[in-house]
């Protein structure tokens, strides 16, 4: 490491039941902002996935086409926010160990981990940022996947998901901090998966405020007819600025968009879209922390969440504020009132008379569920609402008397939900706390039919290679096809947030719509017939369909 070079590490924690993500931002050092100075980074990505003589890293059953597919795939959404003077060029390599003055992407150097440097029991990669002290000029970059871990980009039980995972390591690659929105691939930490994804589904699709983190830092030289517009203000408490507070800038239905946090004097800055928002302010005081942060703020004091309002902010309605393109609206103001503090940790379902809590939970629309969360202090008659959601509560929340922390609402997601990441609201006497983008509906799969692709007629049989036409409804989100990062290259095994698992493994999509899903059958099929079923998110998948396979 040069004399003049100071280097910054950021490290992804492993955590295995509630995991808590932390504060959208540039990542600063010395007060810089940490960026690349003509917006473009170029990768080279190591062909070696598999770790010579170690049973851990890359998952033996996987090709090296497919991982290389999955961090493909992963630029390509960064590449292709539309709103960002911002590339990722990434070329394949022989390199496998880091090195200086080598932005090599590895999954086989234990170095790394050996040296301490990263710490082999707890983190899933590990992205180290070597920049300019005065200028903040990121001037190289290594990602290392930790290799005594197990990693699969084709859900293998067990394993932590390589597009995620890369997804958000180049996040901080690009000079991005973590985000307290629940719904941010700048999360802190991700999640074992279970049977084929299992309980934390590996949703590969980058929000709106990782989109407009990314255009913060890096502006567009040309901002068009439309350019985004600013809203502006302070946050104070007792006529003190309030430093550190997260400011939330939700759509109409309580779906968050953008936040920022606030400085020294108390103001903060959000440049959105043209639209209607309302705003929320609240401290990191759980589930995101500022201590987790790889810039930390200095931490506020815990208050309760406040709506902002005409009159400073109150606990419960905000007022809806139109931003124009170009237009700048300032002097919203928050006053934080001196109130109880109430506290929503953590989000989950209750499911058997168990709660299965975490940072988020994914719900299909057209299903009840049974919502749970946990709260502090575990005491007043709690309420749980949704913002304009098309999420029904049926029947007052409560609470089991053997676990007053415990609260659950029973909910009802309507048929024509919005797909989105929606924010749950918590109150209890008379005061509150949000779980912004907690909440994730997604499309509810219902499959009916697979056919040959090519002849659109049923198969007696079918084998490894030849594409088949699945046909249903709520198949996915939206209509997308699949690109081919190559020629010859492995198609991506999820598009638009749908997957298709055989078996204990995801297959790759050729394309997407809400009727059909095209897939290939994978390779490394055994027996005589195979399950398949499309899955939307964690939990949400359609029931099982058999097809024979060629002997």
């Amino acid at each position: 490491m040069a004399s003049d070079m100071r280097h910054m590490r950021h490290l992804l924690a492993l955590l295995l039941t509630c995991v808590c993500c932390f504060g959208g931002a540039p990542m600063k050092s010395g007060g810089k902002v940490l960026a690349w100075s003509e917006g473009r980074m170029s990768l080279q990505l190591s062909r070696t996935v598999h770790a010579e003589g170690m049973e851990t890293g890359v998952a033996r059953e996987e090709t090296a086409a497919s991982v290389h597919t999955a961090v493909m795939e992963a630029a390509r959404q960064w590449n292709e926010t539309g709103q960002a003077r911002f590339s990722i060029e990434i070329a394949l390599t022989d390199a496998t160990k880091v090195q200086p003055g080598l932005n090599l992407v590895t999954f086989t150097d234990t170095a790394p981990f050996d040296s301490g440097q990263c710490d082999r029991k707890l983190y899933i990669a590990c992205t180290v940022l070597f920049f300019s002290p005065e200028s903040g000029e990121i001037q190289n970059v290594s990602i290392a996947f930790n290799p005594y871990l197990r990693h699969s980009s084709i859900g293998i039980k067990g394993t932590h998901d390589v597009g995620l995972v890369m997804m958000h390591e180049l996040g901080h690659a690009a000079g991005l901090d973590h985000s307290p929105l629940l719904n941010s691939v700048m999360a802190a930490s991700v999640e074992l998966a279970g049977e084929g994804g299992g309980a934390e589904f590996a949703y590969r699709q980058l929000s709106s405020d990782d989109a407009l983190t990314l255009a913060a830092l890096y502006p567009l030289s040309e901002v068009g007819e439309n350019p985004p517009g600013l809203i502006m203000g302070t946050i104070r408490r007792n006529e003190q600025p309030v430093t550190g507070a997260n400011v939330i800038a939700m759509d109409a239905l309580g779906r968050p968009v953008y936040c920022a946090l606030s400085e020294s004097d108390g103001s903060y800055r959000l440049l959105l879209p043209a639209g209607e928002y309302r705003l929320a302010a609240e401290p990191l005081d759980g589930p995101a922390l500022a201590i987790q942060m790889v810039s930390p703020p200095a931490s506020a004091d815990p208050f309760p969440t406040i709506f902002w309002t005409a009159g400073g902010g109150q606990t419960k309605d905000a007022d809806k504020i139109t931003v124009s393109a170009g237009q700048t609206r300032a002097g919203i103001d928050f006053a934080v009132p001196d109130l109880p503090v109430v506290n929503a940790e953590s989000i989950g379902l209750v499911q058997s008379g168990l709660y299965l809590g975490g940072q988020r939970v994914t719900v299909g629309r057209s299903r009840e569920y049974m919502l749970g969360l946990t709260r502090t202090p575990p005491r007043g008659n709690p309420v749980v609402e949704f913002w304009q959601a098309p999420v029904v509560g049926d029947g007052l929340a409560n609470f089991p008397n053997s676990a007053p922390q415990l609260v659950r609402q029973r909910i009802k997601v309507e048929a024509d939900t919005q797909p989105g990441a929606y924010t749950v609201h918590y109150y209890a006497d008379n005061t509150g706390s949000v779980l912004a983008g907690a909440l994730r509906i997604v499309p509810s799969p219902e499959l009916k039919m697979a056919l040959d692709a090519a002849t659109g007629m049923e198969a007696a049989a079918y084998t490894a290679g030849q594409l088949i036409s699945l046909r249903g409804t709520d198949l996915a989100r939206t209509t997308t096809p699949a690109q081919a990062w190559a020629e010859g290259s492995v198609r991506p095994n999820q598009l638009a947030g749908s997957s298709v698992r055989f078996g204990g493994r995801w297959a790759p999509l050729f394309a997407v719509t809400p009727a059909e899903i095209v897939v290939e059958v994978p390779a490394g099929l055994t027996g005589e017939s195979a399950e398949l079923r499309v899955v939307t998110g964690a939990g949400v998948e359609s029931d099982a369909l058999t097809i024979k396979l060629a002997q």
